[in-house]
């Protein structure tokens, strides 16, 4: 198996992050566009793998790890961090929430 980290550290050294961060833009739009299809053709796919959306949600996956890999560090990690935890937290509170049959905000 190879070491996504070194390959990251290497993709970045020889491309750069500008590179990386437009990558990401194609990606998301990939991924974007297999949704809808996916959407679009739900009867289709509910008893089916949707091979083309994993693959997309693969691909965004290993773009998002190479820029997690280089932005996320000391203090902006901890940021990082605290904002997924509060934001993963608020989710469950909605879930709680709509479990119990209360109303909630957007």
């Amino acid at each position: 198996m190879v070491d996504k980290d070194i390959v990251y550290k290497e993709n970045l050294e020889i491309w750069g992050i500008n590179a990386i961060l437009l990558k990401m833009i194609e990606e998301t739009s990939e991924l974007n566009q297999q949704i809808s299809k996916f959407l679009i053709n739900y009867n289709k796919y509910k008893n089916n793998t949707p091979y083309d959306l994993i693959e997309e949600m693969v691909d965004t996956e290993i773009v998002l790890e190479q820029l997690k890999n280089y932005f996320l560090k000391g203090t902006f990690k901890k940021i990082f961090l605290d904002k997924k935890n509060y934001k993963i937290e608020r989710l469950n509170k909605r879930i709680k929430e709509i479990k119990r049959g209360e109303q909630i905000d957007g």
